[in-house]
């Protein structure tokens, strides 16, 4: 799934936000689009990955390429991934032990993101939400 969204790099827990589409265009200098890929960690816990994508230009960093490219190789394999300083991404390392496949949660779409989201306020609908007062200099 493809969001409009807002990182908050200091944000311990990752800091995402969702801006909602009618918020776009007044947050356009604060935002990056986003596609939000769902895993399950070994430890059956479900996540979402936001691997920032392409700016207008096309261009991204070596960080972002790499980390989408984990996330699709994720799909087939178990893996683990390391930062790498000295390449400047991720570099990608197929577990040696493959346990089986994860179990899935019965969660449809919409019930993932109000957990991941909704229920932390971390989607942005209107002018009021206090991360827009924080970026306007409001709080």
């Amino acid at each position: 799934m493809t969001v409009a969204g807002i990182e908050l790099k200091e944000d311990r827990d990752g800091g995402l936000y969702i801006v909602v589409p009618a918020m776009t265009a007044a947050l356009q200098a604060e935002i990056r689009l986003y596609c939000l890929r769902p895993y399950i960690t070994r430890a059956n816990v479900l996540r979402l990955w936001p691997l920032p994508l392409p700016d207008a230009d096309g261009r991204q960093n070596e960080w972002h390429r790499t980390a989408a490219i984990a996330a699709s190789l994720a799909v087939k394999t178990w893996q683990r991934d390391g930062s790498n300083r000295d390449l400047g991404g991720y570099e990608i390392f197929e577990a040696a032990n493959q346990p089986p496949d994860p179990e899935w949660p019965e969660l449809d779409l919409q019930q993932i993101l109000h957990i991941a989201f909704r229920a932390q306020g971390r989607i942005i609908e209107n002018l009021e939400h206090p991360l827009v007062k924080q970026l306007l200099g409001q709080l």
